[in-house]
């Protein structure tokens, strides 16, 4: 659809925080190969789009159906990397076309290579390639480096925080959520990362995310239910159905 040429896929892409695991890292990188990268035409479902760099046309059926995946699964994907400000939607035209933020930033390899090449060129003849990167590593090695976040567990004891301390967006959405359901998802939550062993640097981000992500199934299935009240107050959701057993 775009035509020749190649594409950079850096091998950081893959550890990337924003990807839960290597598959979604690929999937994204099949999107970077899809985008155009100048501005361009192309025919999609029987019309002509005009396509800015870094944007690709392209539906949630067709997209699946081109990566073997289910079209819930790509759905999710999508609606995560947008709630990070990774890539960008309309569909006001009738076709979804996404623009992929920062798009120069994964494909200016062209750019990179010239500074290098500038950079050989500037080195005098006493001074080989050799002596300059040894030089670079020194003050590398002598600048202070920033410590990375002290990774942990989830404690076998977690509990979800109270509404009120979620970040906006998070905290928007979780106030809509039906009671029970809050705390479905949190039990979950926790027992899956509990069992998988696996660290992280920020738990609270961690579940705010997994409420974000999760926003669009919960009030599905509340609104199945009319007679669920969303959950209003501050107190962790835990401890409302607590005092709620003990009342009962």
């Amino acid at each position: 659809m775009i035509g020749g040429g190649f594409v950079v896929i850096r091998r950081a892409l893959l550890e990337h925080p924003m990807f839960r695991h290597e598959g979604e890292a690929m999937i994204f990188a099949w999107m970077i190969a899809r985008a155009a990268w100048k501005p361009t035409r192309v025919r999609y479902k029987e019309r002509v789009i005009h396509l800015q760099r870094g944007q690709l046309a392209v539906s949630v059926r067709d997209m699946a159906r081109a990566l073997d995946r289910p079209r819930m699964t790509i759905h999710d994907f999508l609606q995560r990397l947008k709630n990070q400000d990774s890539i960008q939607t309309d569909n006001r035209t009738g076709v979804l076309i996404v623009t992929i933020c920062n798009y120069s930033k994964y494909q200016d390899y062209d750019a990179e290579a010239r500074t290098d090449a500038r950079t050989a060129t500037r080195t005098g003849a006493g001074q080989g390639p050799d002596t300059e990167q040894q030089s670079k590593q020194v003050k590398q090695d002598s600048a202070p480096k920033a410590q990375s976040p002290k990774r942990s567990f989830l404690p076998d004891d977690w509990q979800p925080p109270a509404v009120s301390e979620l970040p906006p967006k998070a905290q928007e959405c979780a106030r809509q959520w039906p009671a029970e359901l809050y705390a479905r998802e949190a039990e979950a939550f926790g027992l899956y990362w509990q069992s998988e062993r696996k660290t992280k640097a920020d738990w609270p981000k961690t579940w705010a995310n997994r409420i974000i992500n999760q926003h669009w199934k919960v009030m599905q299935e509340a609104r199945r239910d009319p007679g669920r009240a969303g959950n209003g107050g501050d107190k962790p959701l835990w401890e409302t159905l607590r005092e709620a057993r003990g009342n009962a």
